[in-house]
């Protein structure tokens, strides 16, 4: 295995698993916390596979180094007991769930999980670095930048253009946080029932890697990254 949430297959290849943000070895080896993260996320990952048959389920395309996502599934000889590493890791708290490289059904299942051990405090959820950040904490969110986080907050306005549709979580769009959502994928959205108009007055809580455009941003290409919340602490 290597340094991080790829496995090297023994017939040559690497396989990522699919739907997860896993830590990794982080650059500033002055951040211990970060880097006992990865060990113990890379440890748990280890213990599970050791000596284990894998059956590997493609996911998504690869990237451009040629790495694969994929659903991973431990074998124990009985076809009807197979251990799914996605779920396993989510479940232990040792991993977030990115749904941009699952499928729905999958999704739907990961994120309950994950909610379940985000209510348990367990692994990373039980540190404030990966706490739920609020809408309105632009100052926090932006150094957070280039870091995958979950956000929540209410939605004061959706504008759509022909390439974009923009989810407001403030009054100025040139400072407040906003989710961004292209063409191609609100086309994708609206196919499946899902409107962008009508998340507007809702409160929602988005997931993904934070960029700075006019504010924090988040730009989704997967329905499930964002979540509508029946109360605002759910």
């Amino acid at each position: 295995m290597s340094k991080g949430p790829l496995i090297d297959l023994e017939k040559g290849g690497r396989l990522r698993l699919a739907g997860l943000v896993i830590p990794a070895v982080p650059r500033n080896r002055k951040d211990a916390v970060a880097a006992s993260n990865a060990n113990a996320a890379l440890t748990y990952l280890r213990k599970m596979v050791a000596g284990g048959n894998l059956v590997a389920l493609p996911a998504f395309k690869a990237d451009r180094h040629g790495r694969k996502w994929a659903q991973l599934f431990l074998t124990s000889g009985e076809a009807d007991k197979r251990k799914w590493l996605q779920a396993a890791m989510v479940e232990a708290g040792y991993a977030r769930v990115s749904p941009s490289t699952l499928g729905s059904s999958c999704a739907s299942t990961l994120l309950k999980l994950e909610g379940q051990a985000r209510a348990r405090k367990v692994g990373l959820w039980g540190q404030q670095r990966f706490e739920v950040l609020e809408a309105w904490a632009t100052r926090k969110l932006r150094r957070r930048e280039n870091s995958f986080q979950l956000v929540r907050g209410e939605v004061t306005g959706v504008a759509e253009t022909k390439r974009v549709t923009y989810v407001n979580f403030g009054k100025d769009w040139r400072t407040d946080f906003t989710v961004n959502i292209s063409a191609r994928t609100a086309k994708r959205f609206k196919k499946g029932g899902f409107q962008p108009a009508d998340l507007k007055g809702k409160t929602v809580r988005v997931r993904g890697w934070v960029t700075y455009a006019n504010g924090p941003m988040i730009r989704v290409r997967a329905a499930e990254q964002i979540e509508i919340l029946d109360t605002p602490d759910k």
